[in-house]
């Protein structure tokens, strides 16, 4: 855990470890907080909960950038520790989320072992607008369709320029290519131009945080990947 030491009044701490090493990431003003996804394993959503307390600030709700368990597994316990503190995502990512989840909750307690991963499924809500808000700093929610999963948000935070990726972006980490559609997953780098300033990114998976130059490794890796996979004998 570390926090980037970003100079305005929203602060994100990052939480990286080994397993699935997915990040999550904590968006604090003074007082209140934002949670970015959640955790595979029990054990790691552990670690989540701990990061957010001894942070001492008021968590007001958790987002789940897109319906990877890797991602979300752990809300569950995550909930536990905070109850009534709402688990929100894009409706698009809710629906993936409900009809991927529970073949995916009993397939890692198959692969993993019951005691490692939640008991459930956390509940997850559609998030009211496009916009996410922490002490009157809007953070804007921003949708993608295919690429590293079928549907997805990161999150942008135009006066800070700072963009929270969930998997949209890696950080010199290999990219997931199982699920994904490498043309849209490049297209949408690409629009990530259209937003605004960006001067800091903060990954789905990878050391956090990253310059900007991490979107164009994600472009060139897809564009190799791509060029193996067609001339690829088998």
């Amino acid at each position: 855990m570390h926090p980037p030491g970003h100079p305005t009044s929203t602060r994100l701490d990052v939480l990286d470890h080994e397993t699935f090493a997915v990040n999550s990431y904590l968006i604090s003003g003074s007082q209140d907080a934002v949670l970015v996804d959640g955790q595979f394993t029990r054990g790691d959503a552990e670690k989540v909960v701990a990061m957010v307390k001894e942070s001492q600030k008021t968590l007001r709700a958790i987002f789940l950038t897109h319906a990877h368990p890797d991602h979300y597994l752990g809300l569950d316990v995550i909930a536990s520790a905070f109850p009534g503190v709402p688990i929100q995502a894009t409706s698009e990512v809710v629906a993936d989320f409900q009809a991927k989840g529970p073949a995916a909750l009993a397939s890692a307690k198959t692969n993993f072992g019951a005691a490692a991963i939640a008991d459930k499924l956390a509940t997850v809500t559609a998030v009211d607008g496009d916009t996410l808000t922490i002490e009157g700093t809007a953070l804007r929610i921003v949708k993608y369709q295919d690429g590293e999963s079928a549907t997805a948000a990161a999150l942008y935070g135009p006066d800070q320029k700072l963009l929270v990726a969930g998997d949209l972006v890696y950080n010199r980490a290999y990219l997931w290519l199982a699920e994904c559609k490498l043309d849209a997953w490049t297209k949408n780098l690409q629009g990530l131009r259209s937003l605004g300033p960006i001067e800091k990114v903060y990954p789905g998976h990878g050391a956090a945080e990253a310059t900007p130059a991490a979107i164009d490794e994600n472009i060139a890796y897809l564009g190799a990947a791509a060029t193996i996979l067609q001339t690829a004998p088998s």
